[in-house]
């Protein structure tokens, strides 16, 4: 696993999957990297959304689809956290949730500054829609 560093802070980013999607998807990567950077704010903002967090699969569902869309771009310090909760909403640990959850929140912040480093910056119409409902 390779390491990216950003600001003071090691943060990991599985480069051998990024680099293999870039290769496999190639001009179509890009795509990749904007319907991760959607759905991760879909989710983000429904997760945001909850007042009562549930033991449901409806609720479980959030960060599992969490964890899938990171897996696809190799960002493994989202990914886990998304598993994790996942685990803990499944079983009803919801207010351990939530703390994973604010976990979850700042990496993918610091997934978006690594992926526009790479030169795969936020679309910033989505990004300002998402930034005028929070």
């Amino acid at each position: 696993m390779s390491y990216i560093k950003t600001g003071n802070t090691a943060q990991s980013q599985d480069m051998a999957v990024f680099d293999s999607m870039k290769s496999i998807m190639e001009d179509e990567f890009a795509d990749l990297i904007e319907a991760f950077y959607l759905s991760s704010d879909e989710v983000i903002a429904t997760m945001d959304s909850w007042d009562q967090w549930q033991a449901s699969d409806e609720y479980r569902r959030q960060p599992h689809s969490l964890k899938s869309i990171a897996g696809n771009i190799g960002a493994v310090k989202m990914k886990q956290p998304a598993a994790q909760c996942e685990a803990q909403i499944k079983d009803g640990f919801l207010d351990q949730a939530k703390a994973t959850y604010a976990l979850i929140r700042e990496e993918y912040q610091l997934v978006k500054q690594r992926l526009e480093s790479l030169g795969y910056p936020h679309s910033s119409a989505h990004n300002s829609a998402w930034v005028a409902n929070h």
